[in-house]
């Protein structure tokens, strides 16, 4: 599903400043191109590709509550499934 037909439901791009598969400049293109006024971009710091839960699991933890998130096809990752991400309050978007 393309960024844009996302429409305006809240959207959280979540990257790794280290991220060589797909790079937080990748994160930062889509997440211009959101429609969303509720939109979020998160750069975990030292984080790889797959890796910023591992890296930072503060920036995960929200009173145990999960935000449901749909995966999109991009040009880094071409998997289409629905999954659940945790949200921070604390992260430094």
């Amino acid at each position: 599903m393309p960024i844009s037909e996302i429409g305006t439901r809240p959207i959280l791009f979540i990257s790794g400043e280290r991220d060589e598969i797909c790079p937080p400049e990748n994160a930062k293109l889509m997440f211009e191109a959101a429609l969303s006024p509720e939109k979020r971009l998160l750069v975990v710091p030292e984080a790889e590709h797959d890796a910023t839960y591992q890296t930072a699991p503060r920036l995960y933890e929200i009173d145990g509550h999960t935000v449901p998130r749909r995966r999109v096809s991009t040009s880094c990752d071409r998997t289409k499934q629905n999954t659940r991400i945790p949200l921070s309050r604390n992260a430094s978007i």
